[in-house]
């Protein structure tokens, strides 16, 4: 059985209250309870509040996060303004197609990319070795 890191995270998204619907559906609010959805906080990305808040929600500082989001204006710039380490979630034509590189200090291609910056094992990595 596989050990869960005991690593706190949160969502902080733009949108209406019906992203807590698909965030419910995928199990995310059983998860953590530090969610943010922009219309039901009142603060939307890249508003430095919404950043803070979420970073006092996981009870610790902004230069502690590791936020890792698609949109270079909106999360990069954003969670980088105060003061958050950021990952860049490369995706989609329109993303490749972005002139500037974001402000963000590692680009990645897939969200599990994030598995090996933060030290976790892969499943992989926990297959005893074959004699």
């Amino acid at each position: 059985m596989r050990k869960r890191a005991d690593i706190p995270f949160g969502l902080v998204t733009n949108g209406s209250a019906q992203k807590l619907h698909t965030i419910r559906l995928l199990g995310l609010d059983r998860m953590t309870s530090c969610i943010f959805v922009s219309d039901l906080y009142g603060s939307r990305k890249p508003d430095a509040a919404i950043f803070r808040t979420a970073a006092a929600c996981l009870e610790v500082r902004a230069a502690q996060v590791l936020f890792v989001g698609d949109k270079p204006r909106e999360d990069i710039q954003g969670a980088h303004d105060v003061g958050m380490t950021t990952a860049w979630l490369r995706r989609g034509p329109r993303r490749q197609a972005t002139r500037s590189r974001p402000c963000a200090d590692v680009t990645i291609n897939a969200v599990g990319d994030v598995i090996g910056m933060i030290g976790l094992a892969t499943p992989y990595d926990q297959q005893p070795a074959h004699a």
